[in-house]
């Protein structure tokens, strides 16, 4: 059972009534059986780069190197970049891009799809330096097949 909770910016409140979330569980041995395939999926972010930048930092590297530590041998990478919303939109979903394609050449071999997303992805309100800065990233998400 679930109950939806939402608090909005004026601090107003609204729940859903009660609900319930049906549930399969299968083993491994079901899967097999079926053919469903099993991933585990981690995602990452804050892969922050300076202003109009694409160079990648030391701090940036050791995130890199902790999620090929996570990675199995047949895991597949999707790696979407972004920009603040400082700068023509074209020019940010180029630069998105290329921080993309730079975070994907560290993973060579891995199967990746490359996404510039510019400065669509907004995960932080840019009207603040803060926002600015942590819209300057590259969002990773890793999925690993589980083994039966």
């Amino acid at each position: 059972e679930y109950t939806l909770h939402v608090t909005d910016e004026i601090d107003q409140t609204a729940s859903s009534q009660v609900a319930q979330l049906r549930l399969t569980r299968l083993s491994m041995q079901e899967r097999v059986a079926t053919q469903r395939a099993a991933f585990s999926v981690e995602n990452y972010a804050l892969l922050l780069f300076d202003f109009n930048d694409v160079r990648l930092n030391n701090s940036n590297r050791e995130i890199i190197d902790f999620i090929k530590g996570r990675m199995n041998e047949k895991a597949e990478l999707t790696i979407v970049g972004a920009t603040d919303s400082l700068g023509e939109a074209e020019w940010n979903a180029t630069l998105s891009e290329r921080r993309a394609n730079a975070v994907a050449d560290l993973f060579k071999g891995v199967p990746t799809e490359v996404v510039g997303a510019g400065e669509d992805t907004r995960t932080y309100p840019n009207d603040l330096p803060e926002g600015r800065i942590y819209s300057r990233t590259v969002f990773i998400t890793v999925r690993n097949p589980i083994q039966p």
